[in-house]
């Protein structure tokens, strides 16, 4: 988001939106389209997904002359459904000045495969456009500017928010910028006074899967059986079996953070840090899978609860959850799904507590 500004975008002849944070790229599409000057029921905006016409058909109607506004405006949703080498950059570099092509990457669901081939497309038409002169801006996933988001935005909707209640926000609704800002306006219906509270984030949103697991994750490593136990039900309230949250959402993270911790505890050992390691770690523990890959809100909480334990107690700690998930999988004697997973908690807490 940094350094977007629908109004310049809007100028150019051809421009690329794409990045992790979809709600925001959504959004900048939306305030190009009016930077243009053409309305959203206009004849003179034309959209096409990537893969249902040829890209010389983009260009072809993005070259068209306007006949009741000064601009053309053809936006292309998914476009890394297509062929980067199917668009030349002669072809972008002749559009005329009424001409105003939006390429928009959106994020692919499905498999692996066909979600790197589309980030490997969009980066080749990011090239393209680049050479042609266009606009190219990547709404990255930022949690440290997300909060600076959120107080704009705010303000703009004429409360205020401290700076911890934006991060607090931010935190709740996964590390996403758009995602908190989707909850701003409910925030400020709901807000009596003029500053928007922590406590009244914490009635209003609904946070994320990952906030409710990362809080009983906390709990349990801080000693906080009751509380664990408690957001524990919070995790399973829903129609799904346990079984299934269990593998799908709780084993995956506690997994992940227990790996998180073990490279923490190394930094903290070492005298360093995910932002400032030494050559030795930096070559250990580095790339988008690794803490220093993570977000500041991800890796400032791993990095708090690393504090509290040891290599030891983490090594106890993943093998009562391989043994756990066994149970859960009929690999060994337990009661019931949730009666596996508090004993669970309950002995999560003790193995990291002990010497």
């Amino acid at each position: 988001m940094s350094g977007f500004d629908p109004a310049v975008a809007a100028k150019a002849r051809v421009v690329l939106l794409y990045g992790a944070e979809s709600i925001l790229m959504r959004r900048a599409m939306d305030e190009v389209i009016q930077a243009s000057g053409v309305a959203a029921d206009d004849m003179e905006l034309e959209t096409f997904m990537g893969d249902s016409v040829s890209p010389k058909e983009w260009v072809a109607a993005a070259g068209t002359v306007p006949f009741l506004a000064e601009r053309r405006v053809v936006i292309v949703r998914n476009v890394g459904r297509a062929e980067p080498k199917d668009l030349s950059l002669e072809s972008l570099k002749g559009l005329p000045e009424t001409a105003l092509l939006v390429l928009v990457g959106d994020e692919e669901a499905g498999s692996d495969d066909k979600s790197k081939k589309s980030e490997t497309n969009i980066r080749n038409f990011a090239k393209l456009v680049k050479d042609a002169k266009g606009g190219v801006f990547e709404f990255k996933a930022d949690s440290k500017a997300a909060a600076g988001f959120v107080k704009v935005e705010v303000e703009k909707l004429g409360k205020n928010i401290s700076t911890s209640a934006a991060n607090l926000l931010v935190e709740m609704t996964g590390g996403s910028a758009g995602r908190a800002l989707q909850e701003v306006e409910k925030l400020v219906l709901y807000t009596s006074g003029s500053r928007i509270s922590e406590q009244e984030i914490r009635d209003v949103v609904v946070p994320s899967r990952e906030w409710n697991v990362f809080n009983l994750i906390d709990a349990a490593i801080s000693g906080n059986v009751g509380v664990a136990l408690r957001q524990l039900q919070t995790v399973l309230t829903n129609k799904s079996k346990v079984e299934d949250i269990a593998f799908a959402n709780i084993f995956p993270l506690f997994a992940r953070q227990f790996r998180f911790l073990w490279q923490a505890r190394a930094f903290i050992e070492t005298g360093g840090s995910p932002d400032s390691p030494s050559p030795e770690m930096a070559q250990l523990y580095s790339g988008k899978s690794a803490l220093s890959g993570q977000s500041d809100y991800v890796k400032n909480g791993v990095m708090r609860q690393a504090k509290q334990v040891t290599f030891d107690g983490l090594a106890r700690a993943m093998a009562l959850l391989e043994e756990t998930d066994g149970k859960l999988k009929g690999q060994g004697a337990s009661f019931n799904g949730v009666d596996t997973l508090e004993q669970f908690l309950i002995r999560l807490s003790r193995e990291l507590k002990a010497a």
